[in-house]
């Protein structure tokens, strides 16, 4: 219960930040997922896919760098 209280204890921000601080090491595992699926049949589109989610996983990882350095 003490977990629990902790997060309700974050102010809105902060618990979006914590939610969002674990999209990226999701998706990091969707690149290499679509990657793999891209190289093995030579499929572009999993290739940009695979592509476009390493964009995103970077873009969020700033994000919440950015959020985590504004907070200190």
């Amino acid at each position: 219960m003490g977990l629990y209280r902790d997060y309700r204890a974050l102010e809105k921000n902060d618990k979006v930040a914590l939610t969002i601080a674990f999209s990226p090491a999701l998706g990091g595992i969707m690149v290499i997922v679509k990657l793999a699926m891209g190289l093995w049949p030579m499929s572009a589109l999993f290739i940009v896919s695979a592509v476009y989610y390493a964009m995103l996983c970077i873009s969020r990882f700033f994000i919440v760098k950015a959020h985590t350095r504004t907070v200190k």
